[in-house]
């Protein structure tokens, strides 16, 4: 089933492990996401994930909704962490996040073969910079 597929790829993620992650995907896969020009590959893909679990400690992403159809998979992702690390220019402000935000994944011979994110790329930063108590 290509929704557990996806679910392992995650799981990986969630414990850490970016090779078990990287090995769901093909290795020409693409990513588009909010925020950037064009389609990143599986490596620029990779370098982001690294980045956002430097700068969120216990980054996780939780399935809300995970849909099937055929060779397509939609999920309706929640990320959570804290921010112990420098993001986006903004100082480690010790804030958990929550962001939603969706990905439709393409699948090929049961890896990964495209996705496509969406979600609002300010809503992390809003998070983080929003005056206490608001």
């Amino acid at each position: 089933m290509s929704a557990e597929a996806v679910m392992r790829a995650v799981e990986a993620l969630n414990r850490g492990d970016l090779d078990a992650y990287a090995a769901a995907f093909w290795p020409d896969a693409e990513r588009e996401v909010p925020g950037v020009a064009g389609m990143l590959t599986m490596e620029a893909s990779l370098d982001m994930l690294r980045y956002l679990r430097a700068a969120f400690d216990g980054m996780r992403l939780d399935a809300d909704l995970l849909l099937e159809s055929g060779d397509y998979v939609v999920a309706r992702w929640r990320t959570t962490g804290v921010h112990t690390g420098e993001f986006a220019g903004i100082a480690p402000t010790n804030r958990h996040v929550d962001v939603v935000n969706c990905e439709i994944y393409e699948l090929r011979d049961g890896k990964v073969a495209r996705s496509w994110a969406y979600g609002d790329p300010a809503d992390m930063v809003s998070q983080l910079t929003a005056e206490e108590g608001s």
